[in-house]
């Protein structure tokens, strides 16, 4: 059910991604048309290929798989598998514990693998948020449920729309932030899904540039100044607003160089740093990067080149067949969810 409905969110995106811009248009192009072999004519309805299989068309971004030592700022620190078959989303909980979703569950591991907690669920979770209060926030599709320190569900929303597709959670005291790919916007609401307000939809205010989400990724977190952080993936960009939804301010821009965002829709996930700083991560071109809280590149967690070695799996993160979620514990390691193993793969700091 949930991959129909991906499916379907990304015929829907097909549509708002004539409007992201010449960049993101430019990078989404580039990638396709290396990774298919397709371009404006070529393929299935078009002229042949030449006898010698290459692509006269197909443009090169192998070097861009390839790290430069010097832009790791870390190191591999080790793995453990998660025991899913399927992955979908990783978060630190306040104990300072790993929150892994996946299949029709959630497992809780200490950032030494030890499986601390396994809570059993009907349905395919998309998301978790933990509240400061200590409660469990679990997204689906359409609604999200909420259950207690033990895992025991205390209650379950109604549906927000039809056409909703829940992808991030964040909380502050009562109110509730839900990132919804499927309308495009920021769902404000109280614990129990009472909606208190919507915001960044295209069109909807002149106080937000309108969010752009072409694929299932769209990201966001609360910082410690009080201030909403949120993927702009289709414009290739981080966004900063109030509480109360007003648009702030934003930083990145498109382009295949490690400063810059590639693709039709980065970054796919992120999470902020001690200093108000952001771990992101990018799909198609996999990248974990380290910015600073103006979000000026600081180096490389890891590389498309070791984040994805096997090159039957290359193949399938050039046509971004998964993306790689990021969280960050007490300690300085950054955790990478790897969707094609359905490890913990953690990184330490150089030195």
């Amino acid at each position: 059910m949930v991959e129909k409905q991906k499916n379907s969110l990304t015929r829907r995106g097909a549509i708002a991604g004539t409007m992201l811009g010449i960049g993101g248009l430019f990078g989404w192009a580039v990638t396709k048309l290396n990774e298919t072999g397709r371009g404006a004519g070529i393929g299935q309805n078009g002229p042949k290929l030449p006898k010698s299989g290459k692509n006269p068309f197909a443009y090169d971004i192998s070097a861009y798989r390839k790290t430069d030592p010097e832009t790791l700022l870390f190191k591999p620190a080790g793995e453990f598998a998660s025991g899913f078959r399927k992955v979908h989303s990783i978060a630190i909980t306040p104990d300072n514990e790993l929150m892994i979703t996946g299949d029709k569950g959630i497992r809780i591991f200490g950032t030494d693998g030890t499986l601390r907690q396994e809570i059993q669920l009907e349905h395919t979770p998309h998301n978790t948020h933990v509240s400061a209060a200590g409660e469990l926030f679990v997204a689906y599709a359409r609604h999200f449920d909420v259950h207690d320190a033990k895992g025991e569900q205390l209650h379950s929303t109604e549906r927000f729309s039809e056409r909703s597709f829940i992808t991030a959670m964040a909380t502050k005291a009562d109110d509730v932030y839900v990132a919804d790919a499927g309308n495009r916007e920021i769902i404000l609401c109280d614990r129990m899904g009472a909606v208190k307000k919507r915001f960044g939809k295209i069109g909807a205010s002149e106080d937000t540039p309108g969010f752009a989400v072409p694929s299932p990724y769209f990201d966001l977190a609360i910082d410690d100044q009080n201030k909403l952080r949120v993927t702009n993936p289709g414009r290739l960009r981080v966004e900063t607003y109030s509480l109360d939804g007003k648009f702030e301010g934003s930083w990145g821009e498109p382009g295949m160089t490690i400063e810059r965002f590639s693709g039709c829709c980065n970054p796919v996930h992120f999470t902020i740093t001690k200093d108000g700083g952001y771990i992101t991560s990018e799909k198609g071109l996999a990248r974990v990067k380290l910015h600073d809280a103006d979000g000026k590149l600081l180096g490389l967690v890891a590389g498309p080149d070791f984040l994805v070695q096997d090159p039957k799996l290359a193949k399938r993160a050039g046509e971004a067949a998964g993306a790689f979620d990021v969280a960050l514990s007490a300690d300085g390691q950054v955790h990478v969810l790897d969707p094609y193993s359905a490890k913990v793969r953690s990184f330490q700091p150089l030195g």
